[in-house]
Parts: structure tokens; sequence; C-alpha cells
């Protein structure tokens, strides 16, 4: 099982984090998946933009491993360095 954390698109608009595995050609196994907003605020210097990572389906599950069809992606990348470090934090 190769593993990463990866950040997909889905065709429904949602942004998610999670730990991927992609070997399979039709499915992608999640394990925690989080979903990713971004909010803004005004403030005196102008606008700030900041991430927030809440969990994707667990409010509603105790499950922490999904696995979904790679047809429902319309984007899968690799994510920076810090995004994966405040992922894992997140999870933590």
């Amino acid at each position: 099982m190769n593993t990463e954390v990866r950040l997909l698109k889905l065709t429904n608009g949602e942004d998610i984090i999670a730990m991927v595995d992609g070997s399979n050609p039709e499915l992608y196994h999640l394990d925690n998946p989080l979903l990713m907003r971004i909010h803004s605020k005004i403030t005196e210097g102008g606008v700030q933009e900041g991430l927030h990572l809440s969990r994707w389906v667990q409010p509603f599950s105790e499950e922490k491993n999904f696995t979904i069809k790679k047809n429902h992606v319309v984007l899968s990348t690799e994510v920076s360095h810090g995004l994966s470090r405040y992922y894992e934090y997140s999870v933590k």
C-alpha cells in the first residue's frame, strides 16, 4: 500500500486532504480525510485568509477510512510540506 498526504478536489466542489492510497485504478482509499475550508476576514491591513480543517464524514460516522471512486475526483495533487504538517497536527 502506497499512501501519501494528498489534496483531492471532488466533483461536488469539496476540497479534502487525506492519507490517500491511489494504487487501485478505479478507487481512492482515504484515511482520516479532512474537509478544507478557506475563510476570509477584513482587517485594517486588508483581507486575511485562513485555512480551517474539519472532519469530512466523521461527524456522522465513527469510520476513519473511506473508499471513493476515482471518477468523483476532479483533481488529485501533492501538498506542500507546511500543509502536510498542519494536516498531521490536526489529525492528532
